[in-house]
């Protein structure tokens, strides 16, 4: 949780006064243009190191996982050990349990089979599904996503947006993201980051179960909101 969260560098503020409450469980997206200070905001509640000097207060004693645009998979790992990799990095053998565990939620998202393959021989889609399980493998409480699914094509799109709902359901998380229909589609609340020296607005917050359908009434009223919103924020 951020609580009157301010960054300043070289005199002036990237952002300021910045609030974001979540509730356990929920997800949170963030939108607004790019340079805005998103992916910093995130990478202030992970408790990573940022240029600048922080004021306020950040509350961030829980265990966080990242995952970013990009899947971050090493090209001489195959599938199985890219997902180990959190265990291995704390100089551990991963167990019998944590190498089960890892198959099966490779079975889970659907790639069971490409346990012994290697990053160059995956889709896009099926790249993200593998960074999806190994950040599962870590056990956060709380997962920090930086525009995860930016560079899959529509209907890759939805389908691991599906997937990553599902699979994340019990998780509390915030999303940074450009797309509106996105944001809606998948969030509980969306905040806006807008401004001259940027600040966080409450958007919406939406109630039918998620993933919703891209023409629900809900999803359709609540993406008018944001574009409205995010207009005036270019103006």
């Amino acid at each position: 949780m951020l609580k009157n969260v301010s960054l300043k560098h070289n005199g002036k503020f990237l952002f300021k006064d910045i609030s974001l409450p979540f509730k356990k469980g929920s997800w949170v997206s963030i939108l607004g243009e790019s340079g805005v200070g998103k992916s910093t905001l995130i990478r202030i509640i992970a408790g990573l190191d940022n240029f600048g000097h922080i004021t306020g207060i950040v509350n961030n004693n829980f265990k966080v996982a990242w995952m970013g645009q990009e899947d971050l998979l090493y090209p001489w790992l195959n599938v199985l050990d890219n997902i180990l990799l959190p265990i291995t990095l704390k100089n551990k053998k991963p167990t019998t349990d944590e190498i089960n565990k890892a198959k099966r939620l490779l079975n889970k998202v659907g790639i069971r089979n490409k346990l012994n393959q290697y990053p160059n021989q995956l889709s896009g889609g099926q790249k993200q599904r593998v960074a999806l399980v190994r950040t599962l493998m870590i056990d956060a409480d709380l997962i920090l996503m930086d525009e995860p699914f930016s560079a899959l094509d529509a209907m890759t799109k939805r389908d691991c947006q599906n997937l990553f709902y599902e699979m994340l359901t019990d998780k509390t998380v915030v999303m940074v993201t450009h797309d509106v229909m996105e944001s809606t589609r998948l969030s509980d609340e969306v905040f806006v980051m807008i401004g001259e020296a940027p600040y966080l607005k409450k958007g919406v917050s939406l109630k039918q179960p998620a993933p919703r359908n891209f023409n629900s009434d809900e999803t359709i009223q609540a993406s008018k909101k944001l574009w409205q919103m995010l207009e005036k924020s270019y103006v």
